[in-house]
């Protein structure tokens, strides 16, 4: 029984990968479909670096055995690709802006490819820290652009679904490829496959990558420092799009394989709980993105997806004596995820008419994107903390504090619609 759910994951993952390819060979044949092929580019690029997350934690501890203290040392890696990809954002969309958007994402998959190469062939720790933070930063580089790229062909939920469901599918692949392969090759062989994929998908992006010029009337100058003075923007990325990432790193990566194990779960089985959220994260973005465009109520989608999270985290709490009930609660936590996700990118221009007028909607997306990151470094160093002090009850308090966060931005967004001096931009909340 356990091989024939073994063999139906990886025929699930293989048909996943198969999916992206042809998509992608057939936006080349159609020409027109860019955007597919945009999306196998993403889906390749990231895939370079997912290949080696299932097995990267080992690997490290190879190169720190000389270490006094294992646990940081096995740790750091993870806390440089958060930090490293937190500084690339918004420096790496400043950097596009000069010389262009596909000659930063040429370069990050080319620096890419030369840091797995040099990770697998290193056997010092720091060297592997360095070209850790090479890698991460042509993850967030290429995360960034793909977003204001995508942004510029249309802010709606089903064209940045392409990113989604390329990060979503990229994860799937990555981590049980990966973890298939250390049964048959070395980490260091491993290393050349990732850097040979992020090659590959420079091929990609010459067919997919259609660059429009863009006028300066849709480039005002603007800087961080003068969102920082925005208190409807600080509100909003405190609110909305720190929770997103704070949940994803906090609570998928890092709480379901602690909290599981330490119900004495087989590793085989949190593994198939944690491919059980991505699976289904990647079914529902394109199906999500649709009906989002169809109805388009952004906002009350955004109220709702957090509520539902946060929902899923206290039942996931009191559901961990029960395995059904585990995948019940993931099945929930999912769907808001793909929920609050999909409505991240839209909301913008509906929320910040005005801003994106007055700062440029690109340098906007750009900001919540580098506030997103920091919500990736706090996650797991937060929920860290709250697992240490609250063991029993750290899911239902993050849970709760979702959802008065929900009604937090309820407020902002009522508030919002009253001083906007257009209100049919803002829909009524539904």
């Amino acid at each position: 029984m356990m091989f024939n759910v073994e063999l139906l994951t990886y025929l699930t993952v293989f048909a996943i990968f198969a999916y992206q390819v042809v998509l992608g060979l057939v936006g080349v044949v159609r020409k027109k479909d860019t955007l597919h092929t945009f999306q196998l580019f993403l889906f390749l690029f990231f895939l370079a670096s997912e290949l080696s997350r299932s097995y990267f934690p080992l690997f490290v501890k190879t190169l720190a055995s000389g270490s006094s203290d294992k646990t940081l040392a096995m740790a750091l890696p993870q806390i440089v690709w958060g930090l490293s990809a937190l500084i690339a954002t918004p420096y790496g969309w400043l950097l596009a802006r000069k010389i262009g958007k596909k000659k930063v994402l040429m370069l990050s998959a080319v620096a890419s490819a030369a840091a797995l190469v040099a990770t697998g062939m290193t056997d010092s720790y720091w060297v592997m820290l360095l070209c850790r933070s090479v890698v991460s930063i042509g993850y967030g580089i290429a995360n960034i652009v793909a977003v204001i790229y995508l942004s510029n062909k249309g802010v709606k939920a089903t064209v940045m679904s392409v990113l989604l469901c390329a990060i979503a599918t990229s994860s799937i692949c990555g981590n049980a490829i990966g973890g298939l392969l250390t049964s048959f090759l070395s980490y260091s062989e491993i290393f050349w496959i990732s850097a040979a994929s992020a090659l590959l998908s420079l091929v990609v992006l010459q067919l997919s990558f259609r660059e429009a010029v863009e006028s300066t009337a849709e480039r005002p100058k603007a800087t961080y420092r003068k969102l920082f003075g925005n208190v409807k923007i600080q509100a909003f990325a405190i609110l909305s799009t720190m929770p997103y990432r704070f949940v994803l790193t906090g609570f998928v990566l890092y709480l379901i394989p602690v909290v599981l194990t330490s119900h004495h779960l087989a590793l085989r089985t949190v593994g198939q709980v944690m491919m059980a959220y991505f699976l289904l994260n990647f079914a529902l973005v394109k199906p999500i993105a649709k009906l989002l465009d169809c109805f388009n109520n952004y906002r009350s989608i955004a109220l709702l997806s957090t509520v539902i999270t946060g929902i899923g985290l206290v039942m996931f709490n009191y559901g961990l004596n029960n395995l059904g009930a585990i995948y019940l609660s993931i099945a929930v936590i999912s769907v808001g995820m793909s929920l609050n996700g999909s409505v991240q990118i839209p909301i913008v221009p509906i929320i910040f008419g005005k801003e994106c007028d007055a700062f440029g909607r690109d340098t906007l997306l750009a900001y919540f994107r580098t506030v997103e990151r920091v919500g990736s470094v706090l996650g797991p160093l937060l929920t860290a903390v709250l697992y240490r002090l609250y063991p029993g009850d750290v899911l239902t308090i993050i849970g709760v504090v979702l959802v008065v966060i929900a009604a937090a931005l309820a407020v902002l967004f009522v508030v919002s619609s009253e001083v906007e001096s257009q209100p049919k931009a803002f829909p009524a909340i539904q």
